[in-house]
């Protein structure tokens, strides 16, 4: 009897765990409405080549924060990377330019990984969206030289605003 009361504990610890982590993971990105990474296929990345995004219908009208991530190889030579954001929705359009840094003064990657590295800034305001809207944001890099190397994949998050 003792050890059945035991393996019943046991098991409803384990169930209780897996519940509390499944609802931690579903509360956390509760407000995150989109989330895509692109490949750069041009390889390396011209400045003539956009990265594009479609966001079908927005779930809800309010405050959302567009941020830009990267992911890049070793093979990076900047310390600082520069993009230009531009927004298109029905109504209007934005553009913003972020920056991302890479490296310190020293030459160390600003993010950890082993072969990729993940960076992510997000833009300097929020958008104000409406129910089923759509958009499109399309990425561009503003470097001086027309080609970079070491940029793997090109992405965005929209979530709600704080």
């Amino acid at each position: 009897m003792l050890t059945g009361l035991k393996y019943t504990l046991r098991h409803c610890d384990g169930i209780s765990i897996a519940v509390c982590l499944l609802l931690s993971m579903a509360s956390c990105n509760s407000d995150l409405i989109y989330h895509q990474y692109r490949h750069v296929s041009q390889t390396p990345w011209d400045t003539q080549d956009t990265i594009s995004f479609n966001i079908d219908t927005i779930p809800a009208t309010g405050d959302y924060q567009l941020s830009v991530a990267l992911r890049t190889t070793a093979e990076i030579q900047y310390q600082q990377i520069f993009l230009a954001v531009d927004c298109s929705l029905p109504h209007y359009s934005t553009r913003d330019t972020v920056s991302i840094i890479l490296t310190d003064s020293e030459g160390e990657m600003q993010s950890n990984g082993i072969r990729l590295y993940n960076y992510s800034t997000p833009l300097p305001r929020s958008l104000h969206l409406t129910r089923g809207q759509q958009a499109q944001v399309n990425i561009t890099h503003l470097m001086r030289r027309t080609q970079l190397r070491g940029i793997t994949d090109v992405g965005i998050k929209i979530g709600r605003g704080d």
